[in-house]
């Protein structure tokens, strides 16, 4: 099973050919460029209890950047100049 060959098959090629797409994909992968990513909430008059505290400045949704292009949103939060991320 050496030399990059896989068992039961005696050509290397699709083994070479699975490593280069492999390769290529992760290139791809770290030569994506990111705009603003965050998405603010807007709170309305209606919705009093859901107001941030006071000294809450800003908040929204942060997206992450999670393996192989997948995506997660994380919540975020600004008071007294410190950045709460959850």
């Amino acid at each position: 099973m050496g030399g990059g060959v896989r068992a039961g098959c005696g050509d290397p090629a699709p083994l070479a050919d699975d490593q280069q797409r492999a390769g290529s994909a992760l290139r791809g992968f770290h030569q994506l460029t990111v705009k603003d990513r965050a998405h603010y909430i807007q709170w309305s008059a209606s919705q009093p209890c859901l107001r941030p505290a006071p000294e809450s400045r800003l908040c929204g949704y942060l997206w992450r950047r999670k393996w192989l292009g997948q995506w997660t949103k994380q919540l975020f939060i600004i008071r007294n100049d410190v950045l709460l991320v959850s």
